[in-house]
């Protein structure tokens, strides 16, 4: 302190007072000019303060960086302490040249000062700074830099208005103006100031060293002062540091939270992706989902992707936000420690400055490290959301494949369960036909045949005893019977013929219908284009951009600024609006059809290059004259329209000639063809006649029988032309369509080609087989109706053989019966009569005789009368004898007869219905045997029973059993011949049991027509 003190004792008392006087006057200015502004251009960064300028170069912009243009202005934070520092000039009091010369004391003075002590810091850094050189920036490049206008709030509204009107506007003055605008100073004025200026120049350059002065109290209040400002300032700068941790723990606590949102927020979206995610994997679940599911999907994951990436931005602007809190927060509470600061004067400008210059820099610090490792992170995240959407789209298109390869295998395998189904297998329209069809044969069968049948087992025998009102058994009335079958046998032929029909109709039908499904398949095989990687216009999404073609060709022919170009270019519209038309059909999965477009879509794309071709070839004059002969043509009047076929038809020649492509030429062909028709009266290749015909009338004979000219033909042949030569004259985007449709089209040639192999290889052995079974379907099902048909009236002629045959028994033995007993009959009658007239004769001749006796003449005559007599009247009796000898004997000989007839009449009918006759006694005999061999077969059995249980049974044991058993077959075959040659040695036995096998006639017969009906019944179902 001492030395301090003898530093400052060269000055005396007046010098040391009035420096003190002018530091304060300098330090309030200073605090009341605090207030700064920024200015920056390219060179120079300012710190608009009365006297301060901070090189743009001495400023650390990283320190600042935190926005987009990475410059921060200092005002953020308060003061640029940094600047600040590197120069900060106080202008002297004087710029005199006494001040110039007396700089090197002056500095001199200063370093002794400073080797003084500490006591006088302000008053030392004051007189340092009056040893810098001063640095102006009023002036920049001749224009005046104006302070900004200071508010007065002690003036009133009219005397603001007032000063405001009278004050010049010095911000917009040139150098010049405000040089004239200054007033010319009084001499007496500049004099004053000179030698104010001339006192200011000696005061500064008296001695700097005072000579301490003796302190009676040791100064110290001037210590305790020091004290206090250095207590206040510690604290002031303290309560900054705190004040600055707790803005950091509040913003920390703010970043956590946010970025605790954030993770939130990007594990929802990366949860619900992984969830959709694990849905495109599951081939199940793809399966059975359409495309709008994957476009549905597509977009939700872009949804979801873009709302991580927008919560990764938003939570980026969050981070910026709260460095830019941060940063003004901590400006603010800068800003307030400098004024706090410079108001506690415990130091000196200088040095509070570069206090503050170091917890700027930390401020700064932490700042620009938040900002990188803020950068760092975003750029990570930014950079893992890139991955996140690149592998899901990956994933999304991977599925797209997917599902198309699992919707191409599942059709395939819908359409194989379809046709193994039992609409194709077993349909039901056919079982429907052949239900009502048995439904008819069982009404035929049962409503007529049945009828028929029955009504012939109505039928009874003519020689029943019984009064019935039964229809005979005759032949005629079975014929009869036998026609109704036989009818009934042609409905039954005529509807299997309709069945047979009906069944050939329903197997077109279901050949329809396999085609439709098989073509539906195609169709839906090229909407998801699983095998297409060249792409399908019938398919959505990626593969299927070919089909926008249609949409942008569309629009461009509906451009209104074309269409006098289309009135004129013939029939060029219509050939691109079929283009686009055809674009639309389904029909183009079919190689046949697309075939068609393709070649029209070849012939305009060609067409299209014949500008160029024409202008390598120099035709292009040829070119325009085709296209005047051609609107000449259009706009021309009927009358004129012969001379111009000519032309036009030497002009196509001449536009074939050139280097066009064979489809092009193949349309002119076919326009110079329709052209070659056009006129009916001349030959078009010929070469006309030149002169004019003298004669009119002839003339006019030959105009009245010219034929009219083909003007359908010439107007077809002028769109073809037209199409031609205009097609050329389009714009470059319809041409350039056209030629990228013909690679869509041609790519689509190919996949048809594929999809047809697919088709081939899956469906067609399929689609035969089901035909094949179709039609043996239908060939089983006529061959069973032909035989059910043919073994219903086989049965039936069976039947009514059956009937007829015994109708013709029953017939022969009635009239066996009837010759019989006419026979006798009339053997009796005609015995009757014979001796009723040999008897008559006798009797005439005995009375002759008689009476001849009565008158005999004489004795002798008598006696021989009498003889004849009695020879007459024997002869009558022997008449009479003979005559009932015959008698008895035809009347004993007729009931042999008879019964003999019936026997035969038995016989017969025995024979027919397959019975024989026994006698009772014969009867038991056979049913003792029956009983007898019965009991035969059950010991036999009994005994391979007993064999077949017992271990101890050998081989040898087992085949004598068997050799028994096989005798006691032989032992029945012998008894059964024994009951033949029984039969066959007792026929009276079987004559004496007749009556006992009508019984059983009857019985068998009514056995043999319940088997028949139930034959008949199987037969039917």
């Amino acid at each position: 302190m001492e030395e301090g003190y003898s530093a400052v004792a060269d000055l005396d008392e007046d010098q040391l007072e009035h420096m003190l006087e002018m530091e304060k006057a300098f330090m309030v200015k200073e605090n009341i000019e605090s207030k700064r502004e920024f200015e920056e251009d390219d060179n120079t960064l300012m710190l608009q303060t009365p006297q301060t300028v901070i090189p743009r170069n001495q400023v650390n912009r990283d320190a600042f960086a935190i926005d987009n243009s990475n410059t921060m202005h200092v005002d953020s934070l308060g003061y640029d302490m940094g600047a600040l520092s590197s120069e900060l000039t106080v202008p002297p009091f004087s710029s005199g040249p006494e001040c110039n010369d007396e700089m090197p004391r002056i500095e001199e003075n200063r370093m002794k000062m400073n080797r003084a002590g500490s006591k006088y810091q302000a008053e030392l850094s004051l007189l340092n700074a009056l040893g810098k050189p001063r640095k102006s920036h009023a002036k920049d490049n001749g224009l005046q830099k104006m302070k900004p206008q200071v508010d007065k709030p002690w003036l009133s509204l009219e005397e603001k208005l007032e000063e405001e009107r009278l004050r010049p506007d010095y911000l917009h003055m040139s150098k010049g103006e405000l040089e004239a605008f200054r007033p010319a100073q009084p001499l007496e004025v500049v004099e004053k100031r000179n030698k104010l200026n001339l006192e200011k120049s000696r005061v500064q350059t008296l001695p700097r060293i005072v000579h301490a002065g003796e302190s009676s109290t040791g100064l110290s209040k001037v210590r305790d002062t020091t004290k206090s400002r250095q207590v206040r300032h510690d604290e002031a700068l303290r309560a900054f540091k705190e004040v600055v941790v707790v803005i950091s723990e509040e913003l920390e606590i703010d970043v956590i939270q946010k970025g605790r949102d954030l993770r939130t927020k990007i594990g929802d979206v990366d949860e619900t992706i992984a969830k959709i995610v694990a849905q495109l994997e599951d081939s199940q679940n793809l399966r059975s989902k359409d495309y709008t599911y994957m476009t549905d999907v597509r977009e939700q994951l872009d949804t979801l992707c873009e709302e991580r990436k927008t919560a990764i931005t938003d939570f980026d602007q969050a981070l910026e936000q709260v460095e830019e809190v941060r940063s003004k927060r901590v400006g603010d509470k800068l800003k307030d420690l400098v004024d706090e600061l410079l108001s506690i004067s415990y130091k000196l400008r200088g040095e509070v400055e570069r206090l503050l210059e170091k917890e700027t820099y930390e401020i700064n610090g932490v700042l620009i490290n938040n900002i990188r490792v803020k950068s760092q992170l975003i750029a990570m995240m930014l950079k893992r959301q890139v991955v996140v959407s690149h592998r899901t789209k990956a994933t999304w298109t991977k599925a797209e494949l997917q599902w198309r390869n699992l919707q191409h295998e599942k059709t395939l395998e819908e359409w194989s369960h379809l046709l193994h189904s039992e609409r194709f297998t077993n349909p039901e329209e056919r079982n429907q036909i052949i239900s009502d069809s048995h439904i008819q044969q069982a009404a035929r069968h049962k409503g007529k045949r049945l009828v028929l049948l029955g009504e012939l087992k109505s039928l009874v025998s003519a020689e029943n005893a019984e009064n019935t009102c039964l229809p005979y058994l005759t032949v005629q009335r079975i014929e009869v019977i036998k026609k109704q079958l036989e009818q009934v046998h042609a409905e039954e032929v005529e509807s299997n013929e309709k069945i047979y029909q009906a069944l050939l109709e329903q197997q077109k039908r279901m050949q329809l219908d396999m085609n439709a499904s098989r073509e539906t398949l195609r169709a839906e095989l090229h909407t998801y284009a699983a095998l297409a990687e060249e792409g399908d216009i019938f398919t959505q999404g990626k593969r299927g951009e070919g089909s926008a073609h249609r949409i942008r060709l569309g629009k461009m022919i509906a451009d209104s600024e074309l269409d006098v170009f289309f009135r004129q270019s013939g029939g060029l519209k219509s050939e691109l609006v079929n283009v686009v038309t055809s674009l639309g059909k389904p029909e183009l999965i079919h190689n046949s059809v697309l075939s068609t477009l393709l070649a029209q879509t070849i012939f305009l794309r060609d067409a299209s290059m014949l500008e160029d071709i024409m202008t390598r070839e120099g035709k292009t004059s040829e070119k325009k004259t085709l296209e005047a002969t051609l609107e000449k043509l259009r706009t021309a009047k009927k009358a004129d329209l012969a001379p111009l076929v000519k032309v036009l038809y030497k002009q196509s020649v001449v536009l074939k000639s050139t280097a066009v492509a064979d489809s092009v030429k193949q349309f002119l062909d076919n326009a110079l063809a329709l052209l070659e028709t056009v006129d009916p009266n001349k030959n078009i290749k010929e070469t006309e006649e030149d002169g004019a015909t003298t004669n009119l009338q002839e003339a006019a004979e030959l105009a009245y029988k010219e034929k009219p000219l083909n003007l359908v033909a010439l107007r077809n042949a002028q769109k073809a032309i037209g199409t031609i030569v205009h097609m050329s004259n389009l714009p470059g985007v319809i041409k350039d369509e056209m030629t990228a449709l013909c690679v869509t089209l041609e790519k689509q040639i190919r996949i048809n080609e594929i999809i047809d192999n697919v088709i081939e290889e899956h469906c067609s052995s399929l689609i035969t087989l089901r035909d094949r079974e179709l039609t043996l379907g239908i060939q089983q099902n006529t061959a069973y109706n032909q035989r059910q048909a043919e073994a219903l009236q086989k049965n039936c002629s069976k039947i009514i053989t059956f009937y007829t045959k015994m109708a013709n028994i029953v017939n022969d033995g009635t009239q066996r019966e009837e010759t019989t007993d006419i026979y006798f009959e009339n053997a009796l009658d005609q015995l009757c009569d014979q001796h009723e007239d040999d008897n008559a004769k006798k009797e005439t001749e005995f009375k002759t005789t008689v009476e001849n006796l009565r008158h005999a003449p004489d004795k002798k005559m008598l006696q021989k009368y009498f003889d004849e007599a009695l020879g007459i009247l024997s002869k009558i009796d022997r008449g009479y004898r003979t005559y009932h000898t015959e008698g008895i004997r035809l009347s004993q000989e007729h009931p042999r007869r008879a019964e003999t007839e019936a026997q035969k009449h038995h016989d017969d009918i025995a024979a027919h219905f397959g019975l024989i006759h026994l006698t009772p006694e014969e009867a038991v005999s056979v049913l003792e045997e029956i009983d007898r061999r019965r009991a035969l077969m059950l010991e036999e059995q009994e005994q391979q029973q007993l064999v077949a249980d017992a271990p101890e049974a050998t081989k040898d044991e087992g085949v004598d059993e068997g050799g028994s058993g096989l005798g006691s077959q032989e032992q029945s075959t012998e008894l059964d011949g024994e009951h033949e040659g029984h039969e066959e040695a007792n026929p009276e036995a079987v004559s004496e049991g007749e009556e006992e096998g009508k019984g059983e006639e009857e019985e068998e017969e009514e056995g043999e027509e319940e088997e028949e009906e139930e034959e008949e019944e199987e037969e039917e179902e």
